[in-house]
């Protein structure tokens, strides 16, 4: 896969979505399954336009290297980087940068969700984006995700099985539910009942 390639030319301000010469790079992943050879992010300055670009909650993962600046300004906010041989190449501003395995689903199948153990999980800021590309609400936990994708969290319920003994002879079970927050896309319950007889914590 080649570089995302920025430039600012008189006739085009930029290549992809932007306002004079400004570019934002919002909630998106550029990743590749195995280390490529050139840079997941160019930015140039071809002519006398110099480029402002501004990346946020995006993920750079596997490229020789991640964000190269050779013209213009490149500023980031929450960017996970991982896997490339440099994350940056000249004047990258980088604030509250992250680093880790992005957990991905299966990237030699091009399935780029994260997965729950992902450090990009609750780490990005509120960039006015408020869907994922799977059309999820955004956020879903108590912060939003890197990347383009927001991983769902599912409401389940455990239990904890108490007996109370008010004599050797009776016995009254009481059930204590305690709610727990699942980071993933789908999950299964189940909740079974001890017998009467059954003494302790189950």
């Amino acid at each position: 896969m080649g570089p995302l390639c920025i430039f600012t030319t008189a006739a085009n301000a930029n290549t992809i979505a932007g306002t004079d010469r400004t570019t934002s790079i919002v909630h998106t992943t550029i990743a590749s399954p195995t280390v490529g050879a050139n840079q997941a992010i160019y930015v140039g300055e071809p002519s006398l336009y110099a480029p402002t670009v501004n990346i946020t909650n995006t993920i750079v993962a596997n490229y020789a290297t991640g964000i190269q600046q050779a013209g213009g300004t490149v500023t980031t906010w929450n960017t996970l980087f991982d896997g490339n041989t440099a994350d940056t190449s000249g004047t990258v501003t980088n604030n509250a940068p992250l680093a880790g395995d992005p957990d991905f689903v299966a990237p030699a199948n091009d399935d780029y969700h994260l997965g729950p153990a992902s450090p990009g999980v609750d780490a990005g800021v509120d960039a006015g984006v408020a869907t994922d590309f799977d059309g999820d609400a955004r956020p879903q936990g108590v912060r939003y995700d890197i990347g383009y994708d927001e991983v769902l969290q599912q409401c389940g319920l455990s239990t904890g099985v108490n007996y109370l003994f008010a004599s050797p002879a009776s016995q009254f079970p009481s059930v204590t539910w305690a709610a727990s927050i699942a980071q993933q896309r789908s999950t299964s319950l189940a909740a079974t009942r001890m017998p009467r007889a059954s003494q302790g914590t189950g």
